[in-house]
């Protein structure tokens, strides 16, 4: 299996053009993947030659398998709302965005489905197009650009196309956002109003697992409405392949709703439609001579998908799919599991690394940081998957941070500021177990430690706190630069530094020093205060890959404390300076 490391960017993803034909890897690393041993360049990838058209399903079946498997470092998911964000119904002011996000990102997924039965195009099978003006869409444009005989997808097709820029039509399996108390009305198609008896529950009335507009997939009309949307984008646009988000939302199957297991008979209903997505795209690639692949978004659990009743394993072995997006809002394996997934099947990888969400406001504007999001990248990169995609950042991820283009390359992100966190989404399994039954039986990796789910200490105890850093973190003698490590816990009720002793990988931590934190602070409706444990690190002490942290109460301390988060700052300077990336950091504004 050729397997090139890549970022996947959930939304306008600059993506090599489907055209473009991988650059062979020239040795075998670790893993038993083949891995690029140099970063292409955005620039020469788009200057790159299309691939001959194919005649038959053979040559179609060879090319798509190499496109498939090239250099494709980042991929952002575009949820579409760039008509509701562009100033006004022109294509110049659409197309900001989408050029913006081009200068760092190699493809684009583009949203086009907000859910069954509701569109961002003029559709003619898949229920209506979404045109309400209230709030809070009160600034959305489809309309608009309807009547001027286009929409978003068109814009941004047309551009790739001139830019040599893979897109992708992303297709939301099972949207619930119409279920939202606060719009959900707005949202709510006419075809599920109509169809009622189509839906998991009873629309309107709430249901165990899941909101009530999901639609169930045994009837066969619900997955003739999914078949036909995506029949239809691939038919009317000149898009590189189409990706089916089975992550939005995950529930298909009233079994699950009612938190059972599916069985084999929902399994082959729902195959039964990928093999038919399948066939649809094969004989559109004939048609106009070149592949569309085709790439699924499921959880990073095998056992949770078949449970949910994808049955991801199978789409594999019968080669239905190209491309597996893993992950989502919850994570319930390392990375690794995904890559080795990945190379059984001989298929490339991508890790879903959605934007940030934390209960607690500090860790989440922490987390929210270009740093903490170079730590996330960083031990992606270190996992063995082909790429990163970012999801849920919207159509404007350069609105949150100037600069993503380190992203593709694990080298150039090495010596920049980074912060490694315990997780990127505040979720504890208590609050997992309210979104489906038995979550914990999938969970393969280390509850982390948060607000949600704090780590009490008692004397004479030790309690252990695991982190991924994807890196050596040693110096760089071509740049000159030394790195800076403090590790950083937030902790409650602490009498003095010394109370706690800090062991990183069998290492004793020495000089840690009690940091106050603000007092009375208010969280939902409760108040709390924290303060924070620091410690200088030795840079030696660490090592690439999974970390420990052991920490103990001395015996006969005047209070229990308790840590609600680990993160470890990694800052690379020249000799004689005091923090890298040229003196700053977004620390000045989080200090975290």
């Amino acid at each position: 299996m050729k397997v090139k490391l890549s970022i996947v960017l959930i939304g306008l993803v600059t993506l090599l053009c489907p055209a473009t034909l991988l650059a062979e890897a020239k040795q075998q690393p670790e893993g038993g993947s083949k891995k690029a041993t140099t970063v292409t360049s955005l620039t020469e990838l788009r200057k790159q030659k299309k691939p001959p058209k194919v005649t038959n399903l053979k040559e179609l079946r060879k090319q798509r398998k190499q496109i498939a498997d090239r250099e494709r470092r980042v991929i952002f998911n575009n949820d579409g709302s760039d008509v509701r964000r562009c100033q006004e119904p022109t294509e110049e002011a659409f197309l900001g965005e989408i050029i913006q996000t081009g200068l760092y990102a190699d493809t684009i997924f583009y949203n086009m489905v907000i859910g069954l039965g509701l569109c961002r195009y003029d559709t003619k099978v898949g229920g209506e197009p979404f045109l309400t003006n209230e709030k809070p869409f009160d600034t959305n444009l489809t309309k608009e650009f309807l009547e001027q005989g286009t929409d978003g997808l068109k814009m941004a097709v047309n551009y790739c196309k001139k830019n040599n820029i893979e897109i992708f039509v992303s297709i939301r399996m099972n949207d619930t956002h119409d279920g939202s108390p606060r719009y959900g009305h707005l949202l709510m198609p006419k075809w599920k109003k109509d169809h009622p008896e189509l839906a998991l529950g009873v629309l309107g009335k709430k249901q165990k697992y899941g909101r009530h507009t999901a639609m169930d997939y045994e009837h066969q009309e619900v997955r003739d409405m999914a078949f036909n949307i995506c029949q239809e984008l691939c038919q009317n646009y000149d898009v590189d392949g189409i990706e089916l988000d089975f992550l939005r939302h995950f529930f298909f199957f009233k079994p699950f709703a009612m938190g059972k297991d599916c069985g084999n008979k929902e399994r082959d209903l729902m195959t039964g439609l990928v093999r038919r997505v399948r066939k649809m795209t094969e004989k559109v690639g004939l048609e106009r001579g070149r592949p569309m692949l085709l790439a699924v978004r499921v959880p990073d659990s095998v056992e949770l998908s078949e449970a949910a009743g994808l049955d991801i394993t199978r789409w594999m072995e019968e080669g239905l799919i190209d491309i597996l997006i893993s992950s989502g809002y919850w994570r319930f394996n390392p990375w690794e599991e995904s890559a080795k997934l990945g190379q059984k099947y001989d298929i490339p990888v991508y890790a879903c690394i959605p934007e940030s969400r934390f209960i607690d406001r500090e860790a989440r504007k922490l987390r929210n940081t270009m740093e903490a999001y170079r730590g996330r990248v960083m031990n992606v990169w270190n996992s063995g998957v082909d790429g990163v995609y970012l999801f849920n950042f919207f159509s404007r991820p350069h609105n949150l941070f100037s600069d993503w283009s380190a992203f593709r390359d694990p080298e150039a992100l090495k010596t920049l500021d980074k912060v490694f966190t315990t997780g990127g989404r505040t979720y504890a399994v208590k609050d997992i177990k309210k979104r489906f039954s038995r979550p914990e039986r999938f969970i393969n990796r280390q509850p982390f430690c948060s607000s949600r789910q704090p780590l009490v200490l008692a004397p004479n105890k030790s309690k252990t706190i695991k982190l991924q850093i994807g890196q050596e973190v040693e110096k760089d003698e071509a740049k000159g630069l030394v790195p800076n490590v403090t590790l950083r816990l937030k902790i409650k009720d602490l009498d003095k530094a010394e109370d706690v002793q800090v062991k990183l990988n069998g290492a004793q931590l020495t000089g840690g020093k009690k940091v106050e934190g603000p007092q009375n602070i208010k969280e939902t409706a409760k108040y709390y205060s924290y303060d924070w444990l620091e410690f200088t690190v030795d840079p030696s002490i660490l090592k690439k890959g999974n970390n420990r942290f052991r920490l103990t109460l001395k015996p006969r301390s005047a209070t229990q404390p308790v840590i609600t988060d680990l993160r470890l700052w990694v800052r690379y300077r020249k000799e004689g300076q005091e923090t890298g990336e040229g003196g700053k950091s977004q620390e000045a504004k989080v200090k975290g």
